[in-house]
C-alpha cells in the first residue's frame, strides 16, 4: 500500500495545525480540515442529531498489523470477508466483528509523533467526518449496505507498541478505561462493532448514524 502525506497549501489546518491528504493505493483519504466529497458535519434534524461520514479506507489482513487497503469488502457477521486476527481469543468474534476508527483520530496521533496511517492500528473501516467524542456503544450505523452496532471501545494490546511505547496510553488513558466519555482520549483507540445486517461496503460509501444509544 502506497501512502503519502501532503499539506493542502491553502491555509486549512487540522489538529496540531496541519492538514494532510493521505493518498492510498485505492484512492484519496482526506485529512481533517479538507473537504470531503460526501461527508458532512453533524447537523440537528427534528430535535435529534443526524451524523454522516465517509468510509475512506477499507482494511483487511490475514492477521496482525497493519491491515491493508482494499476497494470493497463483504461485511459478514464475523467481520470483513478475507480479514482475520493474529490473536482471535482477544480480537474478533460476533461482538468484535468490525473495528472502526476515525481518520481524524489518526491525524491527532500523527500530530503527537506517531507514524500512523489508515489500517496501521488494525481498523477495518477508517471513516472521516464522525466525531469520535460522540461515539457510544449501542449506536447503529449504516455503513454502505451493511448495518453495524458499536459494542465497545477497543482496548489496545502490546502489538501497537511497534508504533511507539506511549501509544497505548495515548489512546486508552486511565479516564477512558474508567468509561469517562468526557476524557480527551475517548474514542481514539477505535470502536468494535457487531454486524446487524450483512452487506457490501465500498470505498467512499457513506456511513450514517441511524439509531441512537439509550
Amino acid at each position: 500500500m502506497r501512502l503519502t502525506s501532503t499539506s493542502p497549501g491553502h491555509g486549512a489546518s487540522g489538529i496540531g495545525g496541519a492538514a494532510h491528504l493521505y493518498t492510498l493505493s485505492n484512492g484519496p483519504c482526506p485529512g481533517p480540515g479538507l473537504p470531503s466529497r460526501t461527508a458532512s458535519l453533524p447537523v440537528v434534524s427534528q430535535g435529534r442529531r443526524s451524523v454522516n461520514g465517509t468510509i475512506c479506507s477499507i482494511n483487511i489482513s490475514p492477521g496482525g498489523l497493519p491491515k491493508l487497503a482494499i476497494a470493497e469488502a463483504s461485511v459478514t457477521p464475523l467481520g470483513l470477508a478475507g480479514d482475520s486476527w493474529a490473536h482471535p481469543r482477544i480480537h474478533g468474534g460476533p461482538r468484535k466483528a468490525v473495528l472502526l476508527l476515525t481518520l481524524e483520530s489518526i491525524d491527532e496521533l500523527r500530530a503527537l509523533g506517531f507514524a500512523l496511517y489508515p489500517g496501521a492500528l488494525g481498523e477495518n473501516l477508517t471513516v472521516e467526518g464522525l466525531d469520535r467524542r460522540l461515539l457510544r456503544p449501542g449506536q447503529r450505523y449504516r455503513a454502505g449496505a451493511a448495518l453495524i452496532e458499536l459494542t465497545g471501545l477497543r482496548e489496545p494490546c502490546a502489538a501497537l507498541d511497534v508504533y511507539g511505547k506511549g501509544l497505548r496510553r495515548a489512546v486508552f488513558s486511565p479516564a477512558v478505561q474508567r468509561g469517562d466519555t468526557h476524557a480527551p482520549a475517548w474514542g481514539l483507540s477505535g470502536f468494535y462493532a457487531r454486524v446487524v445486517e450483512p452487506g457490501p461496503v465500498r470505498l467512499r460509501d457513506t456511513i450514517t448514524l441511524v439509531d441512537h444509544a439509550v
